[in-house]
């Protein structure tokens, strides 16, 4: 009696796990739309911050006339359908990149998303440091924010010329801020220290 009972309670599972595997491969696949508006994206894609040097060969070429219209930053390829998506900056007007959506490149169509998000954390990191540039301590004289999409990963830069080299900017070279690198370059020698320093900014972000 209780082997058949134990065999009812197996077969009810079986016939559960079989049920659950059909209900989910026949849902249709859930989509999420980009915040432009201008492509539907699928948890298909693999999103790890490619570099454009990692395109595939026979669409770079093609590839060069978008970014000649609006800086890339990364990219993601959808292998289900062969879709790439292209993430570009400094978009003045979003319908510029509507001629790009869905233009096929060999055996690829290509998708330009608006990378809000790079915008967003590069504007919070250069506040941030043009913060740091009313302090005296840092002797900051400009400030320029660059990135080299040709990295793997791509690489964030906040490049820093100051008048001098001061125990404050140097404590700041080669750190880190929400993913930029600060690089600081004096653009004279270390002068000696005639006062204690003291700093005005507040801590560094995330």
């Amino acid at each position: 009696m209780k082997s058949r009972i134990s065999l009812l309670i197996i077969a009810g599972i079986i016939i559960v796990a079989f049920s659950t595997v059909l209900l989910m491969s026949g849902m249709p696949e859930p989509k999420v739309t980009s915040q432009d508006g201008s492509i539907n994206r699928s948890p298909d894609f693999i999103d790890k911050n490619y570099s454009l040097s990692q395109l595939p060969l026979e669409i770079r070429h093609d590839v060069r006339e978008i970014d000649n219209s609006f800086p890339l930053t990364k990219w993601e390829f959808n292998a289900t359908n062969n879709t790439i998506n292209l993430y570009a900056t400094d978009i003045r007007n979003e319908s510029d990149i509507r001629r790009f959506q869905g233009k096929q490149i060999g055996n690829y169509s290509i998708y330009v998303i608006h990378d809000i998000e790079f915008e967003t954390t590069r504007a919070e990191v250069e506040s941030y440091l043009s913060q740091l540039r009313k302090n005296p301590d840092y002797q900051i004289a400009w400030i320029g924010m660059d990135t080299n999409p040709l990295e793997n990963p791509t690489g964030h830069y906040a490049e820093l010329w100051c008048y001098s080299s001061t125990p404050a900017n140097k404590k700041l070279d080669n750190t880190t801020i929400q993913g930029w690198k600060i690089l600081v370059y004096p653009v004279s020698p270390p002068r000696p220290e005639s006062r204690n320093s003291s700093s005005n900014a507040s801590p560094i972000p995330r």
